[in-house]
């Protein structure tokens, strides 16, 4: 009679690097495909979409985001609101529709459409390649978010 045990260490070993290239290869298919998708105004958003790898003993974890405050705002849009100007102080920007820099204390923001840059290459290209892609919807998400 014959027995065979598996080094169960030895096994999670050996499939990690696998794993590994796997998770990075999808995370950089999606954060290529965003950075082309993504609106750009200045390209402050475009330069900022990156990727982390996070092996952990048994899961490999990919995340592609960025860390610019508005880009929660550019993905899932924005409803009509008014922005204020600190009390007694003035906002300066510049307005498009007039073609020149304002001051203004306050401001009717038409609000914005999102763009989705994140979750769409997540759709459209992880489950060809073997990947199981699931929604869900919070406070925070808009239609298509993941």
């Amino acid at each position: 009679m014959a027995r065979l045990e598996l080094d169960k260490e030895k096994v999670r070993l050996g499939a990690m690097g696998p794993a590994t290239r796997l998770v990075s290869r999808a995370c950089r298919l999606v954060q290529t495909d965003a950075k082309r998708t993504v609106r750009v105004d200045t390209g402050r958003l475009r330069a900022s979409i990156n990727t982390k790898l996070k092996p952990t003993l048994y899961i490999v974890k990919g995340t592609v985001g960025s860390r610019v405050k508005y880009s929660l705002i550019e993905h899932n849009g924005a409803k009509k609101h008014t922005i204020r100007a600190v009390k007694g102080q003035y906002m300066k920007f510049y307005w498009k529709k007039a073609g020149k820099v304002v001051w203004m204390r306050r401001v009717n923001h038409p609000g914005t459409k999102g763009s989705f840059y994140l979750t769409t290459p997540m759709i459209k290209l992880l489950p060809p390649r073997g990947f199981r892609v699931s929604r869900f919807r919070d406070a925070n998400s808009g239609p298509g978010s993941l």
